[in-house]
């Protein structure tokens, strides 16, 4: 029974809106649930889109949270549900969806920040005509999921760094032609798979996926695995309807 006090029944208290019950959402969180929450409430601090009082608000909130339903309130504004548009940028020229396009490298803006996806009930993601991978990104899921799909994208950096924290969830990754996967994750109870990749021979793009996976999945695809049309076809209709 959830508390009185609970954010679920106080979502006025954080500047909220009432949510809609979440599917499972009565089920009972664990420490590593609100340690994932905390974690999305920091990096908001730290970048000023919450204030002090605000973080210590939503940090109480989550030690008294007891269900998905109680956790939801605090991070339902922090969270975008469709792709944010600041993340995109026209691409030099067109690009079809075609699976045998060669990833696009471009250093001449890289941004110094860490992009942050947060897929914590729900998904993230990156997918959007001339997306901008950045050197560093930071993945956390906890019961959702996370889609990149940089057949659309383009690298600010030949070599770029995919962390993960993923707890009950999934992270896809779309490749193109042309890029190496490097899988350095840690799978308690997870797996992850680098499927049909298309590296350029020598020195070419690299991104090296690390963190770690807890009773979940990271599927890399390549063009050459046997659903990646199929899966392409579908990621870029699912793009243009969020455009």
């Amino acid at each position: 029974m959830t508390a009185p006090n609970s954010p679920t029944n106080d979502p006025d208290a954080m500047g909220q809106q009432p949510l809609e019950v979440l599917p499972g959402g009565h089920l009972r969180i664990s420490d590593g649930d609100r340690e994932l929450v905390t974690t999305v409430l920091t990096t908001a601090y730290a970048e000023g889109r919450i204030t002090r009082e605000e973080f210590d608000e939503r940090s109480t909130a989550v030690l008294m949270a007891k269900t998905f339903n109680d956790l939801a309130p605090v991070t339902a504004d922090l969270m975008p549900s469709a792709p944010v548009k600041e993340y995109s940028s026209p691409l030099p020229s067109p690009r079809p969806a075609d699976v045998d396009a060669l990833v696009v490298v471009d250093p001449s803006h890289q941004s110094p920040d860490t992009d942050n996806l947060f897929g914590l009930l729900g998904t993230a993601r990156r997918s959007a005509p001339g997306w901008r991978m950045h050197r560093k990104t930071s993945v956390l899921v906890g019961l959702g999921d996370a889609i990149i799909d940089l057949t659309q994208g383009v690298m600010e950096s030949p070599h770029v760094e995919i962390e993960v924290m993923i707890g009950l969830g999934d992270l896809k990754l779309i490749v193109p032609a042309g890029v190496q996967v490097i899988d350095r994750v840690t799978n308690i109870l997870g797996d992850s798979k680098v499927m049909g990749t298309r590296p350029k021979p020598g020195e070419g793009p690299t991104i090296t996926i690390t963190g770690v996976v807890v009773l979940g999945d990271i599927k890399v695809m390549g063009p050459d695995h046997t659903s990646f049309a199929k899966t392409l076809r579908k990621a870029h209709r699912r793009a243009m309807r969020h455009h």
